[in-house]
């Protein structure tokens, strides 16, 4: 009995939820309406109510690899690029190694639910290679993309056919 109670009192000190956060854009690309998928997810467990802090990714149908926003538990996070690889377009800013290419916010705002969209700013846009196609996507704007966010989900595998289907967008 003494054992017992030993491992439940375990279980119930290291127990833990796994959220997966995730919205829905629309955006032109040349002429056609495709989607764009932002999502990340949050472990909490009973000791850290805020849960550890995890990565931003956003994707869409022209460039599956698409953007990775770092959380570093700020309300706006930045997104930083190669300054070989992009260039800004909205404000022209200049760096040798990286620039300031983005801005996305909302992230511990929907997570505590007080908003139900989150918005991404993109100030850069890829350079183009003459030997390569443009898989660029979603192109530099002064309005942000916003993004309608779905209710959080906590049971979901990253392997699991229902989120690969959300992850592979498409332009019609």
């Amino acid at each position: 009995m003494k054992y017992l109670f030993i491992a439940i009192s375990i279980t119930a000190l290291t127990a833990c939820t796994n959220h997966l956060y995730q919205g829905k854009t629309t955006y032109q690309d040349n002429g056609k309406t495709c989607e764009a998928l932002v999502y990340w997810n949050n472990t909490t467990h009973i000791f850290n109510s805020e849960g550890k802090s995890s990565s931003v990714v956003i994707r869409n149908a022209s460039n599956p690899g698409s953007f990775t926003l770092s959380d570093t538990r700020e309300e706006n996070l930045i997104l930083m690029l190669p300054s070989g690889e992009y260039e800004d377009v909205i404000y022209n800013s200049h760096n040798d190694t990286e620039l300031v290419c983005g801005v996305f916010s909302g992230k511990g705002a929907h997570q505590k639910g007080e908003v139900s969209r989150t918005e991404f700013k993109l100030f850069c846009n890829k350079i183009p290679n003459p030997l390569k196609p443009n898989t660029n996507g979603i192109k530099a704007k002064y309005k942000p993309f916003i993004f309608v966010m779905l209710a959080p989900k906590s049971e979901f595998s990253w392997a699991g056919e229902e989120l690969k289907a959300e992850i592979s967008l498409s332009c019609k």
